[in-house]
């Protein structure tokens, strides 16, 4: 690390030694205690998130963490003789608590550090990248200068007022950075802010506690099955079979930093994200963070690529399923976001007796933008976890919509050629309630259980339709009972009407203009020359020998009118 060793300023030990001369020899060097927090709000490569949502499950699990001990108000190394107290030193979580003492182990040893004795202050600032900053120089695209690689890794170096780290993620790195604040009790303790933190301090057991923010955006997935009913073949169920987010991914993380110019208001300021004014470009720095399950229940497992998750029910109620562990992103707007399913159907053969190889497994994708519903103007923000539950339909669905619609039902039409109604047409779908005879005295066992005292009462209460075609109720009182039965309403056509053509004397109305089509010497003449036809209508006839005439028309009949 001597890009920055390399600017520290070597501690006096002389006329500022502070160190008490108390006769009981308690008063000597003071051990440094670094205490770590973790913010309630918030794993292959990464190791994944780190803590939760909530107090109690929000707890460190021996994760590590990275902590430079610095000079107060400056960026230079903070030293004990001639070495450096903690650059970049690695220090081990506590587990199964938020907030505790980290260790700095070196081949499980645990090690501990002390004071200079002398009333110099210092800063302790914290970081951790996971393995984000353990990439190569060409894998790294540019987001840290080449000043700040070192054996292919990158390391933190100093620019102007800020000492950076650049980073790729790969969405399962929880970049989390903070610095050492006192309390009032603290500064209280100590008369004053100036004397924190130091050997001074140290001895009247105020120490550093830094508290840890998430930088990152936390994505928890879950799906939940989109059809009403439980597939009862588990391996015929539609499956996730990953999920992918777009996000960018490459910048650099600020771990400390000196001067007002520099003062960030929050500690998600420190991370700067790489980005280009050119849209194309900036889009191009967009990569695909996949969703990675936990090989086993230890929170340090290793994170694994994503098996198959079929979304589970319960009682035939769909429940939330768990994908995978959360995925940690860069803050944005939104995300672009990929969900890639898979579902066993069948392709070919009998839908009845399928065999194993009537069954095809079919992938499928679906590309949507991801956008927090819940504060829309807020986007995703830093150290914020957000679930995601995603509705996913299997193929099957498909099937559904594609439902042939059925005929409808046109009722019942009885013929019968002894029947003296043969012949006779029904009104469509027309029922009647039609009164029968009992002769045998038997029709009693078939009727319905209900009466009604009048025919109207019966009208009222049941619908004469295809529904109740031939039932039969009992109407009126005991000993004068009636039967009534729902039949189809018989209707007598009208007769279809007939035309003729005749001759029609039109000697009254006969014009000099008019046009004679024919001359005869009588009536019977013309009626045997068979002129009363269709084709011949309004054609007029002169029937004589000599003035006076008679004329005759050809006229249409329609019998009824």
């Amino acid at each position: 690390m001597g890009a920055v060793a390399s600017l520290g300023l070597l501690a006096s030990c002389s006329s500022d030694d502070d160190l008490s001369t108390g006769g009981n020899g308690k008063d000597g060097l003071q051990q440094i205690k670094i205490g770590m927090g973790v913010q309630a709000n918030v794993a292959t490569r990464g190791t994944g998130t780190v803590g939760a949502v909530g107090e109690k499950e929000n707890t460190w699990a021996n994760q590590t963490v990275n902590v430079y001990m610095l000079n107060k108000g400056t960026l230079d190394l903070a030293m004990f003789g001639e070495d450096p107290i903690y650059e970049n030193t690695v220090l081990t979580t506590p587990t199964d608590n938020a907030s505790g003492i980290a260790t700095e182990l070196v081949g499980g040893v645990a090690q501990y550090k002390y004071y200079p004795t002398t009333k110099t202050a210092f800063d302790f600032w914290g970081y951790r990248l996971d393995d984000a900053n353990d990439t190569t120089a060409t894998d790294q695209e540019g987001s840290a200068t080449a000043a700040a690689i070192e054996n292919n890794k990158f390391v933190p170096y100093i620019n102007g007022d800020s000492l950076l780290i650049g980073f790729k993620i790969d969405g399962t790195q929880d970049i989390m950075a903070g610095k050492a604040v006192p309390t009032e009790e603290d500064i209280t303790k100590c008369g004053g802010e100036d004397n924190i933190y130091s050997a001074f301090a140290a001895r009247r057991d105020v120490q550093p506690n830094i508290k840890f923010e998430h930088l990152l955006s936390r994505l928890n997935f879950q799906v939940l099955d989109g059809k009403k009913t439980e597939t009862t073949d588990e391996d015929k169920a539609v499956k996730v079979t990953g999920i992918t987010v777009k996000s960018k991914a490459t910048g650099k993380l600020v771990i400390a930093y000196q001067g007002e110019a520099t003062t960030f208001a929050n500690v998600s300021d420190q991370l700067i994200v790489d980005k280009d004014a050119d849209s194309e470009k900036d889009a191009a720095l967009l990569k695909e963070l996949k969703v990675m399950q936990r090989n086993g229940s230890n929170l340090n497992a290793d994170l694994v690529a994503l098996q198959p998750v079929t979304p589970k029910w319960n009682n035939g109620t769909a429940m939330a399923t768990q994908v995978g562990e959360a995925l940690l992103a860069i803050p944005a707007d939104k995300y672009e976001i990929t969900i890639n399913l898979e579902q066993e159907v069948q392709v070919t053969g009998d839908k009845d007796h399928p065999t194993p190889g009537d069954f095809q497994t079919k992938k499928y994708t679906y590309n949507a933008d991801l956008k927090n519903t819940v504060n829309p103007e807020n986007g995703f923000e830093p150290g914020y976890s957000y679930n995601v539950t995603i509705t996913v339909y299997g193929l099957s669905e498909i099937v559904i919509t594609t439902t042939l619609t059925p005929w409808k039902d046109g009722g019942n039409i009885e013929m019968n050629p002894e029947d003296e109604t043969f012949g006779e047409t029904t009104t469509n779908n027309a029922y009647e309630w039609a009164e029968i005879a009992d002769p045998t005295g038997t029709l009693g066992v078939q009727v319905e259980k209900t009466t009604y005292a009048t025919v109207d009462d019966l009208k009222a209460a049941v619908a004469a339709n295809a529904s109740n075609s031939g039932k039969i109720y009992k109407v009126g009182s005991e000993g004068s009972w009636k039967y009534y039965q729902c039949k189809v309403k018989v209707v007598t056509p009208a007769p279809t009407p007939t035309v003729t053509f005749e001759l029609t004397d039109y000697t009254a109305s006969f014009q000099e203009a008019d046009a004679v089509a024919g001359q005869y010497a009588d009536f019977t003449e013309l009626e045997n020359a068979g002129v009363a036809t269709a084709e011949n209508e309004g054609n007029i006839y002169q029937v004589g020998t000599s003035a006076p005439y008679t004329y005759y028309r050809v006229t249409k009949h329609t019998s009824g009118e």
